[in-house]
């Protein structure tokens, strides 16, 4: 199964032939704390935060706007760190996110490949509305897990949210 969406962006990049997904990892674990401190928008939005990795990087010409590009990225989900209890995703899933950038610059921060492990956090209701992702290191992982913890122990499980 695969989920696709558009929307929410975060930057992706053609550079010589490759393509480059760039996030700033620092205001990404911001952005899913913040979401995080919100136990009511976790629960309205039905969040979904899970380690994946990057499977594809697309860059499709457009004609809506003068830089006129398409970027999608392609997660395949590893494990779910939160989700509501009736939601059909599970690690193998795949979720597509793609946006349209008119713009001609792209957003500074490091690049992320096909194959680089992230975190993600999205909002699914209606349609799927992600953060830009995190770089799945240690360190990044215990913060959001601790997060995820602090929720728990505030609010229980999701189905309790």
């Amino acid at each position: 199964m695969t989920l696709r969406a558009h929307g929410l962006a975060f930057g992706l990049l053609s550079i010589a032939g490759a393509s480059f997904l760039h996030a700033d990892s620092t205001q990404s674990l911001a952005a899913i704390s913040k979401r995080l401190q919100d136990h009511r928008g976790v629960a309205q939005h039905r969040a979904l935060i899970f380690e994946g990795e990057i499977v594809r990087l697309q860059a499709i010409r457009r004609p809506t706007c003068r830089a006129g590009v398409e970027h999608r990225v392609t997660y395949r989900i590893s494990q779910i760190l939160w989700q509501e209890p009736d939601s059909p995703e599970t690690p193998g899933y795949t979720v597509s996110k793609g946006f349209i950038d008119c713009g001609e610059k792209p957003l500074p921060s490091p690049p992320f490949v096909v194959g680089t492990k992230v975190i993600v956090y999205c909002e699914t209701t209606r349609s799927f509305s992600c953060l830009p992702p995190v770089e799945l290191t240690g360190k990044n992982r215990e913060k959001v897990r601790s997060w995820l913890e602090e929720l728990r122990a505030a609010e229980g499980d999701p189905a309790l949210l």
